[in-house]
């Protein structure tokens, strides 16, 4: 039997959730907006994860401005928002496994993109290294990148002295990109010690490895 609490099958996760979970969050707006009943003020903008960008039919069809929040480097982002470039350039799908170990992947893809030069193949998230492109995961990419070119903003867990390049260029293709990190610095502000139990995990987190860094 699986661990309840360890990460699950991360294909079937994205694809339940993008099938699932329109419906529920249009009625959490709908309650939200409710300003009788909810007594709070009308949503105004929606800030969601990258991954979850299902969230954005319901704002545009409610006219509310959406903020997508990516999690990876800027340097990987970029690399999601190319994977469409290497297949029509034939560096994907790869022929067969046995271009996993027989040096293909040193092969130099990005050297004319800005902030990713001398970008190897293996470098990249490796979701795209396939002999496949009918892996879902290479699918749901693909679609979680073309859709955030619709939003309203972009925001990334990283800063500008370290991704500048890969910024300036996600900017160049995207709506604006705006680099808010490293947020963990902010964790110190948080006043409302309540909001400390709050987590953005869907399974129990194991805290033992932070206790040891804690420690040293």
């Amino acid at each position: 039997m699986s661990d309840a609490d360890a990460t699950q099958d991360l294909p079937s996760l994205c694809e339940s959730t993008i099938n699932n979970c329109l419906a529920p969050f249009k009625d959490l707006l709908a309650r939200l907006n409710d300003t009788v009943s909810s007594n709070v003020p009308p949503v105004s903008c929606i800030i969601s994860d990258g991954a979850m960008s299902f969230t954005l039919e319901a704002a545009e069809e409610l006219s509310i401005p959406e903020v997508l929040f990516w999690t990876t480097s800027a340097c990987g982002f970029l690399a999601y928002t190319q994977y469409a470039e290497l297949i029509e350039k034939g560096y994907v799908p790869l022929k067969d496994a046995s271009d996993l170990t027989n040096g293909y992947l040193a092969t130099i893809i990005a050297d004319e993109i800005p902030g990713m030069e001398g970008i190897r193949l293996k470098d990249i998230p490796s979701i795209i290294r396939t002999t496949s492109l009918d892996e879902y995961m290479v699918k749901f990419v693909m679609q979680e990148t073309e859709r955030a070119r619709r939003v309203s903003a972009i925001i990334l867990n990283t800063f500008e002295d370290l991704e500048q390049d890969c910024i300036k260029t996600l900017s160049s293709i995207l709506p604006p990109v705006y680099a808010i990190g490293p947020l963990h610095f902010l964790q110190k502000d948080v006043e409302d010690k309540s909001l400390e139990i709050l987590g953005s995990n869907l399974w129990k987190e194991d805290q033992h490895c932070v206790e040891w860094l804690d420690s040293k």
